[in-house]
């Protein structure tokens, strides 16, 4: 794999266009800036090239990461320089700021187009459990292809670990889902911790023939017990973006993903109207795409600090109640 550099100061962006989407939101995002890791946008957009410019250098860097694992001997066979310094990078960079990112980079064996997907999908506004379904329906959709290669293996088992942490923190019972995943790896250990989710992961992993499923069976473990904590996470536990508690509508949207991700939209028609692709400009849920929108009218986004034009939602914003 041709390794990226970001591009010379002054060079103009040839990004994809989920990119650009995914980029603009996260500039006008206060948390996608606080961990200093990016210049700190002005508010008016005057500096958004130079802060697209940084963001499009860590994604380099883990482009870059993901072709030196790839090239490199297996992870599980000893880790050589160029492989600790990828997974520095993922762990330094990427997950302690953006959790939802690595989601997009770290278990993707694909294309340019497939890996900016994933980000695009991953990065939008949403809550942590509408984030933990799309890490189980990425699991799954890696695992329909996987085979004996211990280098893909290994990068599920980190997603998983950082997965783990993530349910941890979403107050998902640890008795609940230590009884699903000893029933996906035919192993109860007398408690879940770490160590015995990174055991139970790798024997579901390890595992050959007609038992390779069961790691598929994981991914949807964590779907169900996401969908299964989001009363109690819509109650106590606080979301990336904030979510206006609204009652569900009678109609709902459903839209797919070209990776096979799929989720309701629980907003009324009234409130469709999309900010730059990604999500309802009335509550921000993250799960409209633009052919959803009955308001599509196919006009260019105005917005000149978009570097690509997108279509534009010509429903006006809806007044607050």
């Amino acid at each position: 794999m041709q390794l990226l550099s970001p591009p010379p100061p002054g060079a103009s962006l040839q990004l994809h266009p989920h990119v650009n989407m995914l980029a603009y939101e996260c500039f006008m995002q206060e948390p996608y800036c606080a961990a200093n890791r990016f210049p700190k946008h002005q508010g008016d957009g005057s500096n958004f090239a130079e802060w697209i410019s940084s963001l499009n250098h860590v994604l380099c860097i883990a482009f870059n990461s993901k072709a030196l694992i790839d090239d490199s001997p297996s992870l599980l066979e000893g880790q050589s320089p160029q492989e600790n310094q990828a997974i520095s990078h993922f762990i330094d960079v990427l997950i302690p700021h953006n959790f939802t990112l690595c989601i997009g980079i770290i278990p993707l064996r694909a294309t340019a187009k497939e890996f900016f997907d994933a980000i695009k999908a991953c990065c939008c506004p949403g809550s942590c459990f509408h984030k933990l379904r799309v890490v189980g329906e990425l699991l799954q959709i890696l695992t329909d292809n996987a085979s004996d290669n211990s280098k893909t293996n290994t990068i599920i088992v980190l997603l998983l670990q950082y997965t783990f942490a993530m349910l941890k923190k979403l107050g998902i019972k640890a008795n609940e889902l230590e009884v699903l995943l000893a029933q996906a790896t035919c192993h109860a250990p007398s408690t879940l911790d770490q160590a015995a989710f990174d055991q139970l992961i790798t024997m579901a992993i390890l595992s050959k023939g007609d038992e390779k499923p069961t790691l598929t069976f994981v991914g949807q473990v964590i779907i169900n017990a996401s969908q299964r904590s989001e009363e109690w996470a819509r109650e106590v536990s606080p979301f990336i973006y904030c979510v206006p508690d609204l009652p569900k509508p009678s109609t709902s949207y459903t839209r797919a993903h070209p990776l096979r991700l799929s989720s309701k939209v629980c907003c009324p028609p009234s409130h469709l109207v999309d900010r730059f692709g990604t999500s309802c400009f009335h509550c921000g849920r993250a799960s409209h795409w633009r052919a959803d929108c009955p308001h599509t009218t196919g006009v260019a986004n105005p917005n000149p600090r978009l570097v690509s034009p997108t279509p534009f939602c010509q429903m006006s914003p809806p007044t607050p109640d």
